[in-house]
């Protein structure tokens, strides 16, 4: 479903989970076909870092068949205390 959606519309918004620290990315997304095995060890392990104790723990080769997303940046905005320190920066296309 999300493969579909986003060769539909790329347009996307991804944000962190955190309601306090807040961090919300606005940009282009595409998929990539197979990582090179550098790039696919550090998310591995990201995705390990964070998820291995839920039961989620890829291995690098997990995405040689697609299933990974990069995003291209357009706009950002992020806050601790809001409003007293909300920034937003745009990024170059």
């Amino acid at each position: 479903m999300w493969a579909t959606a986003c060769a539909a519309n790329p347009n996307v918004s991804v944000h962190l989970e955190d309601g306090g620290k807040v961090v919300i990315f606005e940009g282009v997304v595409h998929a990539i076909a197979k990582p090179d095995r550098a790039l696919a060890e550090r998310v591995a392990e990201g995705y390990r870092a964070k998820y291995a104790d839920s039961g989620y723990a890829p291995k690098p080769d997990q995405w040689d068949n697609g299933g990974l997303y990069v995003i291209k940046p357009t706009r950002a905005i992020a806050w601790t205390q809001f409003p007293k320190d909300a920034t937003r920066w745009t990024f170059e296309a």
